[in-house]
């Protein structure tokens, strides 16, 4: 049996579960992610962890996977905000969505702070805001910017924004702007 197997309507993010998957595989590292999807029983996030197996070698033998349902947190309505918001870079609407929660599987070579401003600049927050979401000055997030603007060969807010997006930063929430109430 395959993840295109699954016989409910997981099975329309096959193909990111095998992204994860391969993850996994690639880094020998664990995934946490947030799966989101509108079943028709309404709306669903689960929590997924994802960890290698590995043999006394080293050798991977597997993948142990956990999922956890977090429709009925606090937390969810967040989820559900931000993939409503998200709705608009993504081609299909209604389309599952997952987002992966662990700096080091990030796409972006950013430090846990810059990945948060662009995590915000991305959807459409100010300076000020940024600073204020973060508890900086507006100034510091000033100085993050001019150093991602460096690190990503970038000259201006909107090249970063592109950037992030095409790399897959999208489909990834810094762990310091997960809400955990």
């Amino acid at each position: 049996m395959t993840d295109f197997d699954i016989p409910c309507e997981a099975v329309k993010a096959a193909e990111q579960f095998r992204i994860l998957d391969q993850k996994v595989v690639d880094s020998t590292k664990a995934v946490l992610s947030l799966y989101i999807c509108n079943y028709s029983s309404g709306w669903k996030t689960l929590l997924s962890n994802k960890m290698p197996i590995q043999q006394e070698n080293g050798e991977l033998s597997g993948i142990y996977g956990q999922v956890m349902d977090i429709s009925n947190t606090n937390m969810f309505n967040w989820c559900l905000s931000l993939n409503q918001f998200d709705q608009k870079f993504i081609s299909t609407k209604d389309k599952p969505v997952i987002y992966i929660l662990n700096q080091e599987h990030s796409p972006l070579p950013l430090s846990k702070q810059q990945q948060a401003c662009v995590f915000l600049l991305i959807r459409g927050k100010s300076m000020k805001e940024i600073a204020t979401t973060l508890n900086l000055s507006v100034r510091t997030i000033e100085s993050y910017f001019v150093i991602i603007k460096l690190k990503l060969g970038c000259n201006n807010k909107s090249q970063i924004i592109e950037k992030a997006i095409n790399s897959g930063f999208l489909h990834y929430i810094p762990e310091n702007l997960i809400p955990l109430e």
